[in-house]
C-alpha cells in the first residue's frame, strides 16, 4: 500500500505508474454537494458501461447537465458484492479459473483458486477504470464466498456439493473464502468488529462530509436461509448488530446510509434474503432481526436510508413505521445493480408483492429487451439526500429524496 499526505479535500490528482496514466486520486470533500455511486453483480468477463458513464457523461440526453455534475463531483463508489462469480471456467482476462460454484468441495477449499477470480475480476473493463479514479469500497455478497447463496452452514454446503460435509469442511471453505476476500479488500477501512467466526465480520463505516455509510457484512456469519425465522436467526452477528446501532447513535453525521448486500429490507427478496417467507421455497426470511434493529432506540428515526445489491432487477422497498408492530423506525432500501450481468425479470418468478413495494421491475418483453443494468447514485446536499438510478436503457432517473425530518422517501 502507498499512503499519500498533504492532499487537499475535494481536489483531483492524476497519477502515473511507470510513466503510464494510472488514474486519479480524489480526496474526500468535507462538505456537500457531492455524489456517491453504488452497484453490484459484475459479469467477470464482460464490460461495465455504467461505470464508464460515471467517468465521462454522455454529450446528449435529457439529464446530461445533472449527469455531468455527478461525474464532476463523484466522491465515492461502493461495490455491494458479487464482484466475481466463481462458476466460470477456462481462461478469463488472462487468468486460468478453477471452478468452485458447480465444481467440487475440494476446489472450494483452494484459496489460490479464489485469488484467481479476484485477479480476473479486477480487470473487468469499466469497473477497473472506475476503481482507479474514484475512492472505492468493497462489500461481500454470497458469490465472494461461493458456491451460490453462501451461508455459514453445513446444510448449505450439503445442498451445494452433496455427500456428508463436516464442520471441518465448512471451516476450510470459509477460511479460503475469507482469506482471499480480505487480501483483495485491503483498501477498505479497518474492520470494526474482531470477535466471531474466523476473526469476525468485515464491517466498517465511512464518513464523507455530512454523510456516514455503514458497510455491513451480511455473509460471513449469516445463518442458513432454510432455518425458520426466530430470535436466534441472524443475517449479521450480535456483535455486528451492536456495533452498527451503537456507532449510529454516536455518529454526528447529519445523514446515515446503511449499505447492504442482501435485501434485508424487502418483503420479496431473492433467495430468502427478505423479511418474509416466499411461497414454494427454502426462504424463511430474517424479519425478527430486522424488526429488532428498527425498534432499537439507537436506530435513526430521521435522515437514514439504505442501499442494497444482489436483487438483479430494479427494486425500491420501504418498511413503514410500526409495520411489524410497535413504534419501530421506518426505513427504505433501493437496490443497486446488476452492473453487468444479465438482468433477471422473469414475470413468472412467483414473488408475492406485499406491503412496502414502492417500485419493482417486472418486464414481460422479450428476453433481449428486458431490464437494464444500473447504478444507484446518491446526491448529498445540505438538507437532503437525493436518490437516482443510472440505467443502461433509461439513463439518469430521479427516485425521490430523504430529508432531515424522518426516514420517508419524498419526491
Amino acid at each position: 500500500m502507498v499512503e499519500f499526505t498533504g492532499l487537499t479535500p475535494g481536489e483531483r490528482y492524476p497519477y502515473t505508474v511507470d510513466g503510464v496514466a494510472g488514474g486519479v486520486l480524489r480526496p474526500h470533500p468535507v462538505a456537500a454537494p457531492f455524489w456517491l455511486a453504488f452497484s453490484s453483480c459484475w459479469s467477470i468477463g464482460g464490460a461495465d458501461s455504467m461505470a464508464l458513464q460515471l467517468l465521462q457523461a454522455p454529450a446528449v440526453g435529457a439529464a446530461r447537465k445533472l449527469h455531468a455534475d455527478a461525474v464532476a463531483s463523484l466522491a465515492g463508489a461502493f461495490l455491494l458484492g458479487d464482484l466475481v462469480y466463481m462458476g466460470s471456467a477456462g481462461n478469463i482476462n488472462g487468468y486460468a479459473m478453477t471452478q468452485i460454484d458447480g465444481g467440487t468441495l475440494a476446489n472450494a477449499k483452494l484459496v489460490e483458486a479464489r485469488r484467481q477470480y479476484y485477479r480476473a475480476g479486477r480487470q473487468h473493463a469499466g469497473l477497473r477504470e472506475l476503481m482507479r479514479s474514484v475512492p472505492s469500497y468493497v462489500l461481500k455478497d454470497d458469490h465472494e464466498y461461493d458456491p451460490d447463496n453462501a451461508c455459514y452452514s453445513i446444510a448449505w454446503l450439503t445442498r451445494q456439493y452433496g455427500g456428508t460435509p463436516t464442520a471441518g469442511d465448512l471451516t476450510d471453505v470459509w477460511t479460503a473464502a475469507s482469506t482471499a476476500w480480505r487480501e483483495w479488500a485491503i483498501g477498505n477501512p479497518a474492520k470494526a468488529v474482531s470477535t466471531g467466526i474466523l476473526g469476525g465480520p468485515d464491517c466498517y463505516s465511512v464518513r464523507i462530509g455530512p454523510v456516514e455509510i455503514w458497510c455491513t457484512d451480511l455473509i460471513h456469519e449469516r445463518d442458513d436461509t432454510a432455518v425458520a425465522d426466530g430470535p436466534e436467526k441472524r443475517m449479521m452477528s450480535a456483535a455486528q448488530e451492536e456495533w452498527m446501532l451503537s456507532t449510529m447513535a454516536a455518529s454526528s453525521a447529519p445523514f446515515k446510509v446503511w449499505a447492504c448486500t442482501k435485501q434485508f429490507i424487502s418483503s420479496c427478496g431473492r433467495n430468502g434474503d427478505g423479511f418474509d417467507d416466499l411461497s414454494g421455497g427454502i426462504s424463511e426470511g430474517y424479519r425478527v432481526q430486522l424488526a429488532r434493529i428498527l425498534a432499537d432506540p439507537r436506530f435513526p428515526r430521521a435522515a437514514c436510508l439504505s442501499v442494497t445489491g444482489d436483487e438483479h432487477i430494479r427494486s425500491d422497498m420501504v418498511v413503514s413505521q410500526g409495520q411489524f408492530g410497535g413504534a419501530h423506525a421506518a426505513i427504505s432500501q433501493i437496490s443497486a445493480g446488476p452492473a453487468s450481468i444479465p438482468v433477471i425479470t422473469n414475470p413468472d418468478d412467483g414473488l408475492v408483492y406485499r406491503d412496502g413495494v414502492r417500485d419493482k421491475e417486472r418486464d414481460i418483453s422479450t428476453l433481449g429487451q428486458r431490464g437494464e443494468n444500473n447504478y444507484v447514485l446518491l446526491r448529498v446536499l445540505a438538507d437532503r439526500v437525493e436518490r437516482y438510478v443510472l440505467g443502461s436503457r433509461y439513463g439518469l432517473r430521479y427516485m425521490g429524496y430523504v430529508g432531515t425530518q424522518d426516514n420517508l422517501v419524498r419526491r
